[in-house]
């Protein structure tokens, strides 16, 4: 596992992450020139096992605290994880003027897209996290 358990303040337990849990990142370039980031995790999982799209909140990434607690219980019961970075967020740099915006979705159909031709015979979900549901 990617952290460790430890005590807090009377007693409390709380988990510690590892900096970066992912084991592939890659920069997917949109049809606009945009650049989305796609964080996978997919350690211990068979290669039939569905893949749930992850998607932060509105100034969220993969490094935030609640993306990686999601994305570790996830893949502990054998999901595959890919979180979507949204353009200029999780270090990316801004390609275009176009920032994320809650009403729009061409990313994220481009990013099911990506997904899909990734993983044909599996099944894709998504969880989306405050502004990102």
């Amino acid at each position: 596992m990617a952290g460790r358990m430890g005590k807090g303040r009377q007693g409390e337990l709380y988990l510690e992450f590892a900096s970066c849990i992912f084991c592939d990142s890659e920069i997917l370039r949109l049809n606009d020139g945009g650049e989305v980031g796609l964080d996978w995790l997919e350690d211990n999982c068979s290669s039939d096992a569905p893949v749930i799209i992850i998607l932060p909140g509105l100034t969220g990434a993969s490094q935030a605290e609640y993306v990686k607690c999601l994305t570790l219980a996830a893949n502990q019961i054998g999901i595959r994880i890919v979180v979507f970075n949204n353009r200029g967020l999780g270090g990316l740099i801004l390609k275009t003027p176009r920032i994320y915006c809650a009403a729009n979705s061409e990313d994220l159909e481009e990013v099911i897209k990506h997904v899909h031709s990734r993983n044909p015979n599996v099944k894709i979900g998504a969880i989306g996290i405050s502004m990102g549901g």
